[in-house]
């Protein structure tokens, strides 16, 4: 099952340019959506007050080819040479997995009790498939009971980062952010 990747990526902004940058981020950011594989793009402003402002990126990809094909492509490359003579410093790049990408969208996390509502509707049956299923077989294996509890632990951490969270956030997706089924896909949060 191919997965999203999301690509977290800050950009602090010299003094003074900030209204050139925002509007070369908004080009940007429209135009990087007709790129192939590219499944969102959105930004968040800093504080007005920020002394050295620093914005940050999220962009969401189909998988590993279309985020590879989009940092390789003019559009990216034009855009980085845009912003150079704006921007101070490398860019900041991390590319988000696991839990930290189940409730990610446009920067904005939803309340705590709606992922702790999620993770329950995810943990609770991956927990009974497993004790039912696989810790039969984990147990036959004759190990010692601690080694048995990290196999458990592994087999659980990856069914919820691959497998079943992927698909409950996109499938509570509208409840989780009821905001996002009012917006046009090129609005962008600030």
């Amino acid at each position: 099952m191919s997965e999203d990747i999301h690509i977290a990526i800050t950009r602090r902004v010299r003094p003074g340019h900030l209204d050139e940058f925002e509007r070369l981020l908004a080009e940007f950011s429209s135009r990087s959506l007709a790129e192939p594989g590219a499944r969102g793009v959105h930004f968040i402003r800093p504080p007005a007050d920020a002394a050295s402002p620093e914005y940050g990126i999220l962009h969401s990809f189909a998988g590993e080819t279309a985020r590879d094909a989009f940092y390789r492509s003019a559009l990216y490359q034009k855009w980085i040479g845009d912003i150079a003579p704006l921007t101070e410093g490398e860019a900041s790049r991390h590319e988000l997995s696991g839990l930290e990408a189940w409730f990610r969208h446009s920067g904005k996390a939803p309340p705590r009790w709606k992922m702790a509502v999620a993770t329950v509707l995810g943990v609770y049956p991956t927990s009974l498939f497993l004790n039912t299923v696989v810790a039969p077989h984990i147990k036959g294996l004759g190990l010692h009971h601690l080694l048995t509890g990290f196999l458990m632990s592994l087999c659980m951490v990856a069914c919820l980062t691959w497998l079943v969270m992927p698909n409950i956030t996109r499938f509570l997706h509208r409840w989780l952010h009821p905001e996002a089924a009012t917006r046009t896909p090129k609005n962008h949060d600030s």
